[in-house]
């Protein structure tokens, strides 16, 4: 009984920490498309000006393509 309970705990701790390291991954991912896709186009001869806000929006479609997927595909509605 007591150690199914310190099992279940450390199940959700085990969870919240994979959850975490899932959210700081995701943010990672897209602030290096953000820098790397810019540097990209600015290699291709776009402007700063331009290339940012190209990849901003490629990015953010990106993201909300996946919360899409997430939704469909992840959660069993």
């Amino acid at each position: 009984m007591v150690l199914d309970a310190i099992r279940n705990v450390a199940l959700a701790r085990l969870g919240r920490l994979l959850f975490s390291a899932l959210l700081v991954g995701a943010a990672l991912l897209v602030a290096i498309s953000l820098v790397f896709g810019t540097e990209a186009l600015m290699a291709l001869g776009l402007p700063r000006d331009v290339a940012g806000p190209i990849i901003t929006l490629v990015v953010v479609a990106a993201c909300i393509y996946g919360l899409y997927w997430f939704a469909t595909r992840m959660i069993d509605w």
